[in-house]
C-alpha cells in the first residue's frame, strides 16, 4: 500500500474536508475520548470516496493516555444501502 506509514494527506484532494480533521483530532486530544468524523477522500486514480475517520487514545494500567489509534474505514458501500431502505 502506496500510503501505508504516511499520513492522511496521501488521500486528501480539493473537497477533503481538512477542518473537520483537525478538529476530530483536537476533540480526542482535549478530552481523551474517542471520535469520529466522515470525510471525502480521493483513490489515486482520483476517484472520489467516503470514508470514517476515528481517532482514540490507548491507556495503559493506570490510566494514562500513551498512545493514539486511528482507523480509516471506506464507507461508500453503507452510505449506498442507507439509500436503497428508503
Amino acid at each position: 500500500n502506496e500510503c501505508k506509514g504516511r499520513t492522511l494527506e496521501c488521500i486528501q484532494g480539493e473537497r477533503t474536508n481538512r477542518a473537520a480533521v483537525s478538529a476530530v483530532v483536537q476533540k480526542v486530544l482535549s478530552r481523551d475520548t474517542e471520535s469520529y468524523t466522515v470525510l471525502k477522500n480521493y483513490h489515486k486514480n482520483g476517484r472520489e470516496f467516503q470514508n470514517k475517520l476515528r481517532i482514540g487514545p490507548l491507556k495503559n494500567n493506570f490510566g494514562k493516555v500513551t498512545h493514539f489509534v486511528a482507523v480509516l474505514e471506506e464507507v461508500n458501500m453503507m452510505v449506498d444501502r442507507s439509500f436503497d431502505d428508503r
